[in-house]
């Protein structure tokens, strides 16, 4: 089967099995993580189809994933997959997942080799980011993007949640700053940001969010 970039084997993929149900479901799920990956604007190259994986654990029912550093002879960083009835052997129904499983002595020796692990190499989170619809998750996407190439470590939380939902996940992680993007919001160009330890709320631009967050303005 051939291997390369998302939207030359998708193609090829799909004129080969594309008449068959179960490979068209797969090329389905397949095109929306392309969707996501472009959205996400990674450098060309970083990702690459390959059908032939194949991982030893029984219960993935979707797409599998491995991370590998090129630049390294290490083998795989990290890797997982989708599921659909895992939870359902613990008794918990209809909870769909995505796991992944990290080489911690494989991803130690990477960042020893590249001195990243020196004293203070913090990474705890500051702001999450949250589409409250999924009509708003790209420009959630492109916000992230953004505030990520500015410094800030952020995370962005699935869309169309609960704005309830969000803020409980955001204090249970200990994040200190939440920005909700709604269609009002998508509309105005503007973020509602929230700063939870002392429960104050704003209106900004994402130059607005970058100040708030001790940042740099944009250029």
């Amino acid at each position: 089967l051939w291997e390369g970039s998302l939207p030359s084997c998708l193609t090829r993929l799909a004129e080969t099995l594309g008449h068959l149900p179960a490979a068209a479901q797969a090329l389905e799920e397949l095109e929306a993580v392309a969707g996501y990956l472009e959205a996400f604007d990674l450098p060309q190259g970083a990702v690459r189809l390959v059908p032939a994986l194949a991982r030893g654990m029984s219960y993935y029912t979707g797409a599998l994933f491995e991370v590998r550093d090129p630049a390294a002879p290490l083998g795989s960083l990290a890797g997982g997959g989708r599921y659909a009835a895992l939870t359902e052997r613990f008794g918990l129904r209809d909870m769909p997942g995505v796991g992944i499983s990290v080489g911690a002595v494989r991803l130690c020796d990477l960042l020893e080799a590249r001195g990243l692990l020196g004293e203070g190499a913090g990474c705890a989170l500051q702001l999450l980011l949250a589409p409250l619809e999924p009509a708003t998750e790209p420009s959630a996407i492109a916000a992230l993007r953004t505030v990520r190439h500015r410094g800030v470590r952020a995370e962005l939380y699935p869309a169309g949640a609960k704005v309830a939902q969000v803020f409980r996940y955001a204090e249970r992680r200990g994040l200190p700053w939440v920005a909700l993007l709604g269609g009002r919001e998508a509309d105005q160009q503007r973020l509602a940001l929230k700063h939870l330890p002392t429960r104050q709320q704003f209106s900004v631009t994402l130059e607005g969010l970058l100040a708030r967050l001790g940042q740099p303005p944009l250029a």
